[in-house]
């Protein structure tokens, strides 16, 4: 396929969707498959009141540690020479890691 890989694809922490329901209104509940959605991954101490499908995938714990995490995005960042994101890009996706608080 085609394009840039990207660094929140490739080292998630969430689910991506190609649709989404709607909200509210006539159409509510009904599926848009021009809008996608993001569901985050259940942390561990919340994983027992997701459903089964939710609740048995890995969670942040993919990474075992923040410095694993913070690892995993720098190397997606800095990826291969056709797929690298624009330095600055790739600079603020690695403060936003070490700043964030997976595994803390």
């Amino acid at each position: 396929m085609a394009g840039v890989a990207s660094v929140l694809h490739q080292v998630p922490l969430g689910t991506y969707t190609g649709w989404n329901t709607v909200a509210s209104g006539f159409y509510k509940g009904h599926i848009r498959t021009n809008t996608g959605a993001y569901i985050p991954f259940a942390k561990d101490q919340d994983r027992a009141a997701w459903p089964s499908v939710i609740r048995d995938r890995p969670s942040e714990e993919r990474y075992g540690t923040h410095e694993t995490y913070v690892a995993q995005v720098r190397a997606a960042a800095k990826g291969s020479a056709r797929t690298v994101p624009a330095q600055d890009d790739a600079d603020r996706l690695i403060a936003q890691a070490e700043a964030s608080k997976v595994l803390k």
